[in-house]
């Protein structure tokens, strides 16, 4: 950017409230947004327009007071945004549980599960890594979905539950 007066994409936080990590939409009008602008340590997903038009939009729904959307720590997972700029694919956690959800990035649907929990347990169903194909129909990702701490992977349309791979 050459020159220019910054513009506050949100409005000022208390404390050590505020953002962690920024990933630019394709479209050059919106930035993603992961931090803790609502509840203090709880990083949370937001859109936000970059002309601050409208204040910040939260895209993920509140789970509990130890859900964390996670960003490049402690996954490497950053979240994603689909080929066509509509949806973002992300890892929440909410401990014991790391999932992946995708909802839409104008936040007029609620987030989606794309992996299943494991069965008949609240532990297993960790997703550890992630990767959308080129064309963003398809969700790899490593989970332990079937037995705890047995990692495979899994292969899911952005719009339906997972399946083992074989």
């Amino acid at each position: 950017l050459a020159g220019g007066t910054p513009i506050e994409l949100h409005p000022a936080l208390p404390g050590a409230q505020g953002t962690r990590e920024l990933i630019p939409h394709p479209d050059g009008q919106r930035i993603l947004l992961l931090g803790d602008l609502d509840v203090a340590g709880v990083t949370d997903l937001y859109v936000a327009r970059l002309d601050a038009s409208t204040p910040p939009i939260r895209l993920d729904e509140p789970r509990s007071l130890t859900s964390d959307v996670f960003g490049t720590i402690p996954s490497g997972n950053t979240p994603l945004i689909s080929p066509g700029g509509d949806q973002v694919i992300y890892w929440q956690q909410d401990v014991p549980r790391q999932d992946l959800f995708t909802v839409s990035v104008d936040g007029s649907s609620s987030p989606e599960l794309l992996n299943e929990p494991g069965l008949g347990d609240t532990v297993a169903g960790d997703v550890t890594h992630f990767q959308l194909s080129r064309d963003g129909g398809l969700l790899f990702f490593r989970a332990d979905q079937v037995e705890d701490e047995h990692y495979d992977l899994f292969v899911v349309s952005t719009g339906a539950p997972g399946t083992p791979l074989s």
